[in-house]
């Protein structure tokens, strides 16, 4: 009997303990992003208007700038603390990258609500309300976004906010705090948010990409609910047989998740060669014919390194790299130069998935798999 429950005392003192504070910051990490994914989404106005334009339109719309302002205020009461838990957790495992994901991700969104950003919709609201016509209310706002500090602050946020969080995305991402999963989800979600705010602005998808923001916050928050607390310590490390199964384990997971990825990217890029033709027939030739075949190729080559992927032959993995290079590059220029909103949005998307699938083809590549087993032994 005591042989028996000896290990499960053991294991029940080893789990870590979640106090009320933990719980209650895990709670409000999600709900800074989930606040700016309804101002984006919601906003009367986008990102291209002039500021004479954004004035008119918070006027024609003051209910909807009631609640963006409403929900600007709610981001600010928990977003920074919410991102100063994420860059924590970051820190704890991956020491370097993690701070300089928070200290960057502090700055940017402290600087968010003294910035042009957040202070136009509150000046645009307050100009509509005693009557000011909007190009004077335009002219306000640029001359307060024209106050040093206040530009400063601006070029802080609008840099720092997506930068940090991809840093931040990939320091988790290293120390395997989150899955793999929400990694790519807060890292791609911000590229995605720019794409849809400045490249193609859209309003609904970028409200949707803060979406998946807040659920890579919410992942995280389960994170740090099983860290081990103060002076809890952290488990005894395990013999090498039982880690070196876990990384094999991890490896066929991770094979299987890209094997996947790239199923989806070959089929998505054979899938866009008839939208291409139809807007090349409407478009005087754009995209290019030879854009076409390549894309065509690509989705061909892709599906095919997929079956060398999933039974981890290097053939696989060469043919995969070289296809979602190109495949990025080529998404990158359709993202500038495609004729319509859907193939622009398409070539987004698409290069935030090649993108993630080239990290995942580095980190699951079977010779530096070896070199880890080498330098293990």
């Amino acid at each position: 009997m005591a042989a028996t429950t000896a290990p499960q005392a053991a294991r029940a003192t080893s789990r870590p303990r979640t106090g009320l504070d933990r719980k209650a910051l895990a709670i409000l990490m999600p709900i800074g992003p989930l606040a700016i994914a309804v101002v984006r989404g919601i906003l009367p106005y986008t990102t291209g208007d002039s500021n004479a334009v954004m004035a008119a339109k918070v006027a024609a719309h003051q209910g909807t700038e009631t609640i963006v302002i409403w929900m600007t205020f709610v981001a600010l009461l928990t977003l920074i603390p919410g991102v100063i838990a994420l860059g924590l957790l970051a820190r704890r495992h991956a020491p370097r990258l993690g701070t300089i994901g928070l200290v960057l991700a502090y700055a940017a969104f402290a600087c968010l609500f003294w910035s042009s950003v957040a202070g136009s919709d509150t000046i645009a609201l307050g100009a509509a309300r005693v009557g000011m016509h909007s190009s004077t209310a335009g002219a306000l706002i640029t001359s307060v976004a024209n106050i040093p500090p206040v530009g400063l602050g601006t070029g802080i946020f609008v840099l720092g906010h997506i930068l940090s969080l991809v840093l931040l995305a990939i320091a988790l991402w290293r120390g395997r705090v989150v899955p793999g999963w929400a990694a790519l989800l807060l890292g791609g979600s911000q590229i995605l948010h720019f794409v849809f705010a400045v490249i193609v602005p859209v309003q609904a998808l970028d409200g949707c990409a803060w979406g998946l923001t807040a659920v890579a916050f919410a992942a995280a928050a389960v994170a740090l609910t099983r860290e081990p607390g103060p002076g809890q310590g952290r488990p005894a490390p395990q013999a090498k047989t039982i880690n070196s199964h876990t990384e094999e384990h991890t490896m066929k997971s991770g094979l299987k998740s890209l094997t996947v990825l790239l199923a989806i990217l070959g089929i998505g890029d054979l899938a866009m060669v008839p939208f291409m033709i139809e807007a090349n027939h409407h478009n005087a030739g754009t995209p290019p014919v030879p854009a076409i075949v390549v894309g065509a190729i690509i989705g061909v080559a892709t599906l095919a390194s997929a079956f060398g992927v999933a039974q981890g032959r290097r053939w696989g993995f060469v043919a995969a790299m070289t296809c979602r290079i190109v495949d990025a590059v080529s998404s990158g220029l359709g993202v500038l130069a495609a004729p319509n909103t859907f193939l622009k949005v398409a070539g987004g998307i698409g290069f935030a998935l090649s993108v993630a699938a080239i990290v995942q083809l580095i980190r699951l590549n079977p010779r530096r798999a070896l070199r880890h087993a080498a330098a293990a032994s």
